[in-house]
């Protein structure tokens, strides 16, 4: 999967993506990045000797973020900061990757906060390159194109009117971080 995603990616000039339940490949760390190809392994039976290669072309695909006349728009509802899907060191180490990448010349990043009331519910994450949308379940992946692709980048639309940028967005990314500290030094979730 990792090969025909790096093509799309690379080709693009520009890149939407909308997650609800984690951080964007794009933004990941590796120690996230392995967390979630891990899962993969337990709950669908990817092979575990193929977890370092994933991770290190996640990787290697985030070389894109740096490269000049791209436009970059991620959208993540608030459940991916919060939700356990990792070890609170590394959570706390990829939401500093995420204030660092907010940063970025090109990339712009919108957070859904739990408590917003939505007009649009979206019902999984997705990624839209230029006219492509590349969707990608536990266990295929599929590229849509023409009105399929539209409808995506339409819901990336509603996502983006729902979400806070810039101040609102480290916010939420600093009110996250002290929990998943509060969690590391041995605290408790309702922290």
């Amino acid at each position: 999967m990792q090969d025909d995603l790096d093509v799309l990616v690379r080709q693009a000039k520009r890149i939407r993506n909308v997650e609800i339940m984690f951080i964007p490949g794009l933004l990941q760390t590796p120690g996230y990045a392995r967390s979630r190809s891990l899962e993969a392994v337990r709950n669908h039976g990817f092979a575990e000797d193929k977890v370092d290669a994933a991770v290190a072309a996640r990787i290697r695909r985030q070389e894109v973020l740096y490269e000049e006349g791209r436009d970059f728009e991620f959208t993540i509802m608030e459940t991916a900061l919060l939700v356990r899907s990792c070890p609170p060191d590394v959570m706390q180490g990829q939401l500093d990757r995420l204030e660092i990448a907010a940063g970025l010349t090109g990339v712009r990043l919108g957070i859904i906060p739990v408590d917003a009331q939505l007009t649009l519910v979206p019902d999984m994450g997705f990624l839209v390159a230029d006219d492509v949308a590349f969707i990608e379940t536990p266990t295929s992946q599929d590229f849509l194109r023409g009105t399929e692709a539209a409808t995506y980048d339409q819901i990336a639309d509603g996502c983006r009117a729902e979400s806070v940028t810039d101040d609102a967005a480290r916010q939420l990314i600093m009110k996250a971080s002290r929990r998943w500290r509060s969690l590391a030094d041995g605290g408790t979730s309702e922290q």
